[in-house]
């Protein structure tokens, strides 16, 4: 033992020679560890864990038994009455996750990219969520996407998401839980916590993955103890390149972590930690383009020949005046025309279906959809995350934390389009505009629009937290008094984001709003094309076909400069109590957040090529609010035990307004969870039964904001209708307030709707052996959305009646000096960019969620081979998802005019029920070379009964299927770890 001491002191003194700059500031004496009696054995006292921190060391298999989530110190998952799922590092290892949607596939009444295609209704066209950012693709009990929290932080890094590369749990709270976050979404939030730097060992760990697709991943993690209990440090990295089927495509994903742990004393830890995030890509399309070429096929072919005396098709379209560049299919240019030269063909709703979208391309006629990314964009995001947190024991049983957090994060996104305008067309036109042969006639293409296509964002978030809790046990007196726990924390919180948006226009006419590409792909209505669109940029000398003599080049014109500045103050009380002898738990939260927002905005026009930045911000709007919090489980049986769970929260809408000027209220989110649970066979098995019921009031009404309250309907009231009463000698009555302008930022959220949702989620999770363990769930969901925007109904028939009460405004008259129908009368204009979305959001009212899915279940299982078997070392697991068919249309009411009234909720069209199996193997070998290292191999395979193909995710109103998800196939990783 006397040996066992000298070694032992020897190494520290070693260790703390590379520390001599700490030991000389004093602290020498902090970390020196005290001499003991060689003569006595030496036991390895285990270190003491802060409660403000959760040791997943714990963890057993796939079964978490502690968590922050329930009232943000360390609690016992089973004395919490709220919905909470803890997915462990066993679990994450097993099912190879590395993100946010890898996680979610399997955890209860969740769901993640690779079962759900995000996507919401925009101008009409269903967007491409996943595509632009698949870390908030994603969906709790069937309302809307979860929060992402970082250590239970706000965080301005949802865009960029996680990686498992430093986690050891994920933990998903659903629904509202005003104790984690009085602000956030009624869904709920997904939380991840970074690994600490252990005070007890030092340890290492290399991983190497390749895949399918040339699916790369490499990843190191080193915890590092300088000095045994007092400091240590960590340090972790990733590179990871995606692989995708569909090229040109790419991701790569760099982050690299490293954190301190210092204990200078005993009841004393600091803590601090830095992150750089940097993610370079270009995500393939999730859903496929409209069929351009099919109906055009179906009504003859209608061709354009500027030499024909011939009256031009009704089928064909002018698409306005702006200058395009023409590439061909080698993605060489060929030179530039004005789209006003000639003609195009766009869908037409044959059947005058009361609820219709353009048909997508089903399958791979015209394109290899499966294989060809039609989506050329550039997204460069990266994201710096500081903090500092000290524990300290004040006296026994009161604890106090101090944290400050401090992230920036800059993201440029590069989009010739928005998703939801991707079309493949065919060139209708026989002639060039200088009137030569066209040589691409009869060609198919895609065409992107340069607008809004280079946005910039700029973001910091500043967070400081002091919690204090205090544990006071009376059980030591009489077991009939019992335990008692009150937390207590205050938070400030400033947040500032600035959003540059930029359109390629061009240099000679500035004014011209944006530059227009035409990419020819190399196919037509018989030949599959297999070209692919490239990159945006600007481009410089291109010869401008109409002009003749004239020239394009193009430069990033800024259209605007948005800026918000939000700042928060909160301030929370939780109490808990454990009762007569453990077997009631109860907790009640009360929160208040105080939250003032301000914006500022500036918009360029006409040729201007910056706006200039307003000096500083208006005045701040505030809403000020309480939420409460309060559960109880009730444990009769040791093995049995009863929750209920009341929650609540609120999304703040700080500077968001309606037509009228009038402020719009706070979302508030309000959720009950009820159900029992049992734990048997000592712990082993665990399974937790839960019904819920979830109002989240006061939403955003998405389809109902974009893009007739904050576009098409401002534009009819402040521009279009004006411009009608002038011609026609008419004093017009405008009924919107002065300050609101089209497209005005405040109208983004100024309308709301109710979302309804309730289910049940049962969760199990059983450790058979030590070496067979079991996670398994089944979900029932049903939501709705109800109340949308009556508001703005209200506002659009006051407005209905005035026009239409003068003849002159509502079909008299043709717009003659306005941008949006020149031509048209007030009925067409109504008719054409109004009515449409009006129907939409009215017919929206009660219906299910987009993709609503009744009914899921998962289940997840790994065993590993006994040491005395000749499997020795070697791991098989499975996953099983099963998704039941998803709502994805109703068929629609009509009144005797044909117009639609509602919607056939009885009667809903379903899309395809879906099974996913995943599998893998794993051989573990430890103690290899010289008894230092472990080593392990892992094959996993994803979504095994795939071969790809394309899936329906909407339906028209008369069943049909008009857009379609990519299904990817299956795919294959293996893994390599070593471990010393």
């Amino acid at each position: 033992m006397q040996a066992t001491y000298q070694t032992t002191k020897a190494r520290y003194f070693a260790t703390s020679a590379t520390l001599s700059l700490l030991l000389s500031s004093g602290l020498a004496q902090a970390v020196k560890p005290s001499p003991s009696d060689p003569s006595k054995p030496t036991e390895e006292q285990p270190i003491e864990m802060s409660v403000f921190v959760v040791d997943s060391s714990k963890d057993q298999g796939y079964r978490a038994t502690s968590t922050l989530a329930g009232s943000r110190i360390n609690t016992d998952l089973k004395d919490i009455a709220s919905s909470i799922t803890v997915v462990t590092k066993e679990f994450l290892t097993d099912v190879a996750a590395v993100d946010i949607n890898d996680v979610l596939a399997y955890t209860a009444n969740t769901e993640g990219s690779r079962d759900f295609t995000a996507s919401s209704s925009s101008l009409g066209r269903p967007t491409d969520d996943i595509s632009s950012n698949p870390n908030t693709a994603n969906r709790v009990r069937g309302l809307e996407r979860a929060d992402i929290t970082r250590d239970y932080f706000f965080t301005i890094g949802e865009r960029i998401g996680f990686d498992t590369y430093n986690l050891d749990q994920v933990t998903i709270s659903r629904g509202p839980n005003g104790i984690l976050a009085g602000l956030g979404t009624a869904a709920g939030i997904v939380n991840y916590s970074p690994q600490l730097a252990g005070l007890s060992r030092t340890r290492h760990e290399a991983s190497y993955r390749f895949g399918s697709y040339g699916d790369q991943r490499a990843t190191w993690n080193t915890n590092y103890v300088a000095v045994k209990d007092a400091l240590a440090f960590r340090v972790a990295g990733v590179w990871m390149d995606k692989g995708f089927k569909q090229q040109p495509a790419y991701s790569t994903d760099q982050r690299l972590y490293g954190t301190i742990t210092y204990k200078p004393w005993k009841k004393t830890t600091i803590r601090g930690s830095y992150e750089n995030v940097k993610i370079d890509s270009n995500n393939p399309n999730t859903i496929t383009p409209e069929d351009g070429v099919s109906q055009w096929v179906n009504y003859g072919k209608p061709s354009y020949d500027s030499a024909s005396t011939d009256p031009v098709s009704t089928l064909l379209t002018r698409s306005g005046n702006a200058p395009t560049v023409m590439y061909n299919k080698s993605g060489a240019i060929e030179g530039a025309f004005n789209t006003n030269t000639g003609y195009e063909f766009f869908q037409r709703n044959n059947a005058n279906l009361g609820v219709w979208t353009a048909q997508r391309m089903s399958d791979n006629r015209y394109l290899q959809l499966d294989e060809i990314n039609l989506q050329p964009s550039l997204q460069n995001r990266e994201l710096r995350t500081a903090s500092v947190s000290v524990d300290q024991e004040i006296v026994p049983g009161l604890n106090a934390n101090v944290s400050y957090v401090r992230e920036t994060g800059d993201e440029n996104y590069l989009n010739l389009f928005r998703t939801e305008y991707a079309t493949y067309s065919i060139d209708v036109n026989v002639r060039l505009p200088g009137g030569a042969a066209n040589p691409h006639y009869g060609e198919t293409y895609m065409f992107f629009r340069g607008l809004d296509n280079n946005v910039i964002h700029h973001n910091t978030n500043e967070v400081m937290r002091g919690t204090v809790t205090y544990d006071l046990n009376l059980n030591k007196y009489n077991k009939w008094f019992g335990r008692y726990r009150a937390t207590g924390f205050v938070e400030r919180r400033e947040t500032e984001t600035e959003r540059w948006q930029y359109n390629a226009r061009a240099v000679n006419d500035p004014t011209v709003e944006s530059t227009g590409y035409r990419y020819y792909l190399g196919g037509s209505d018989t030949i599959r094309g297999m070209a692919v669109p490239r990159h945006p940029g600007l481009v410089s000398g291109i010869n401008n076909i109409p002009s003749g003599t004239g020239v394009l080049n193009t430069f990033y014109g800024l259209k605007s400069d948005n800026r918000e500045l939000v700042k928060l103050g909160t301030s929370a009380l939780v109490l808990q109590g454990y009762l007569w002898g453990d077997r009631i738990i109860g907790m009640y939260g009360i929160r208040r957040d105080k939250n003032e927002a301000a914006n500022r905005s500036s918009v360029a026009s006409g040729s201007a090529i910056a706006a200039e930045a307003l000096k500083s911000y208006p005045a701040s709007t505030t809403f000020e609010q309480s939420t409460k919090t309060y559960g109880v489980v009730v444990r009769p049986l040791k093995w049995l035990s009863f929750h209920y769970n009341r929650a609540e929260n609120f999304k703040p809408n700080a500077g968001a307004m309606d037509l009228l000027g009038k402020p719009t209220p706070a979302p508030k989110g309000v959720g009950k969870d009820y159900g029992a649970s049992v734990s048997l066979f000592e712990d082993k098995l665990n399974v937790k039964l839960n019904w819920f019921e979830l109002t989240s009031a006061g939403g955003a009404a998405a389809n109902a904001n974009f893009p007739i309250a904050q576009w098409t309907m401002p534009y009819m009231e402040l521009t279009f209708m004006p411009d009608l009463a002038r011609q026609a000698g008419i004093n017009y009555q405008k009924l919107m307030v002065d300050n609101v302008a089209t497209g005005d930022s405040r109208l983004a959220n100024a309308y709301t709707s109710d979302n309804v949702a309730k289910g049940l989620e049962i969760e199990v999770t059983y450790n058979v052996t030590k070496n067979w363990r079991i996670m398994g769930s089944v979900a029932k969901q049903e939501a709705k959305q109800t109340n949308i925007a009556s508001s703005l109904t209200a506002f659009i028939e006051n407005r209905l009646a005035y026009w239409q009460s003068i003849p002159a405004l509502w079909t008299g008259v043709a717009a003659q000096n306005v941008g949006w129908g020149v031509g048209r009368t007030g009925q067409q204009q109504w008719n054409s960019d109004n009515n449409p979305y009006y129907v939409g959001y009215k017919s929206a009212d009660g219906k299910p969620s987009t993709q609503l899915t009744k009914w899921h279940a998962s289940v997840v299982s790994n065993y590993t081979f006994n040491s005395d078997s000749r499997l020795k070392g070697f791991s098989v697991g499975v996953g099983a998802r099963y998704i039941e068919k998803p709502v994805i249309g109703n068929p629609a009411i009509t009144n005797s005019s044909g117009t639609v009234v509602a919607l056939d909720l009885e009667h809903p069209y379903y899309g395809h029920t879906n099974v996913a199996v995943d599998a893998w193997i794993r051989y573990r070998k430890n103690k290899i070379f010289r008894g230092k290292y472990d080593l392990s191999f892992q094959l996993n395979g994803r979504d095994l009964e795939q071969s790809g193909g394309f899936r329906p995710i909407t339906a028209n109103s008369d069943g049909g299927h008009p857009s379609y998800r990519i299904v990817q196939p299956r795919t294959y990783y293996l893994t390599t770890t070593v471990e010393f």
